[in-house]
C-alpha cells in the first residue's frame, strides 16, 4: 500500500527505487537510493509511518488491537486462558 501511495505522489520516481525505500523503511535499516531527500511531504510521512510500523512490529499492533476483544470474550466465559507459576532460579 505504501509503495502505491509513493508511486502516486512521486510520478517521476523509479519504481525499483521506491520499492527499495519502502522496504528499507519497514525493516528500519537506514539505507536509501538517494530518493528520500527529494520526496514530497506526504511521501515522507508515509515512510515515517512505515518505519514506525516496522519498529513496533505487526504482531504487537495486532495484539494491541485485539486485546480488548479477547478480554470481553474471556469475561463472558467463552474461553479461559491457562494460568500457571513459572519458577526462575
Amino acid at each position: 500500500v505504501i509503495i502505491m501511495i509513493l508511486m502516486v505522489c512521486e510520478p517521476g520516481a523509479d519504481p525499483m527505487a521506491v520499492t527499495f525505500e519502502v522496504f528499507s523503511a519497514y525493516s528500519t535499516v537506514g539505507l536509501t537510493c538517494d530518493l528520500t531527500p527529494h520526496l514530497h511531504a506526504l511521501s515522507k510521512v508515509a515512510l515515517i509511518i512505515t518505519m514506525f510500523i516496522g519498529r513496533v512490529g505487526p504482531l504487537t499492533i495486532a495484539y494491541v488491537i485485539t486485546r480488548k476483544e479477547r478480554k470481553e470474550l474471556e469475561n463472558k466465559g467463552q474461553f479461559k486462558l491457562p494460568e500457571g507459576n513459572v519458577l526462575i532460579g
